[in-house]
């Protein structure tokens, strides 16, 4: 080790520049996590690094909704245990656009391998859970993530279901769903089952934002599933969301203690 003030510059570019395999130390991070600690969920959430150049692998300009604003940014998906009380990434993924993938200089300056193609964020998502799947020894956990922005959503939660997995996820309002007792027609949207009505459940966790005062929630469930596709459920904190457990699911929406919106 050194003192010098460059030295973990240095170490991160030996390390981006090296033709190291990653998995065995992903496997050996999601190994010593899970002998320590019980492990709610596997979530995904989609992540923004901000960039400052054009350089970095992947580099594009997009509209960060976190940030409210387009931003020079790269854009990951990251699988993340989650404990009682914290979260830790084990596996994550890059996003190239196809910008990237077409354009033969910028593959070669940032020496990314021939067989590297695009990918939708709907199949990096399912890698990241197949991956995990892969190489756990443990019992799988739900499989937690956002997807309310992702155009096939829909493929997703059926291929989440047809794998076994139980999921809790966010999906666009428009998705389309169907009451659970229907076999055939009265389809509605996300959207429309994520209104007030039904079951209510009080959650005691505060909502808090940068702007926001903090805030309680009320969820209103419905059983739903989703046509063609594996039983669901809708549920929203911002978004509608859909979950499968054991074949069943709940439609809802969630709004400040007292007063649903």
């Amino acid at each position: 080790m050194t003192e010098s003030p460059t030295a973990s510059q240095s170490l991160q570019q030996f390390i981006n520049a090296s033709p190291w395999d990653w998995n065995p130390a992903r496997t050996e991070l999601l190994r010593w996590v899970e002998e320590r600690h019980p492990v709610r969920a596997w979530t995904i959430g989609q992540v923004c690094f901000p960039k400052r150049g054009e350089h970095s692998v992947g580099v594009h300009r997009r509209f960060d909704p976190a940030a409210g604003r387009i931003v020079n940014c790269q854009l990951g998906y990251c699988l993340f245990l989650s404990l009682d009380g914290m979260t830790v990434p084990v596996d994550w993924r890059l996003a190239l656009p196809e910008t990237w993938v077409a354009d033969p200089v910028l593959r070669r300056r940032a020496r990314i391998r021939p067989e590297v193609a695009h990918q939708f964020p709907e199949a990096l998502v399912l890698e990241l859970v197949d991956s995990i799947a892969a190489r756990t020894t443990s019992a799988h956990p739900p499989v937690v993530a956002d997807l309310s922005r992702l155009g096939g959503a829909a493929a997703l939660i059926g291929v989440l279901g047809r794998r076994g997995h139980d999921f809790l996820v966010s999906a666009p309002p428009a998705l389309a769903v169907r009451a659970a007792g229907l076999i055939q027609g009265g389809d509605a949207t996300a959207g429309d089952f994520a209104r007030p009505g039904n079951t209510s459940h009080p959650c005691s966790a505060p909502l808090t934002g940068p702007h926001a005062r903090p805030q309680r929630q009320r969820i209103h469930s419905a059983l739903i599933r989703v046509p063609e596709g594996e039983p669901a459920a809708v549920g929203r904190t911002g978004s509608p969301g859909c979950s499968s457990n054991g074949g069943r699911g709940r439609a809802g929406r969630a709004g400040p203690s007292g007063s649903p919106t």
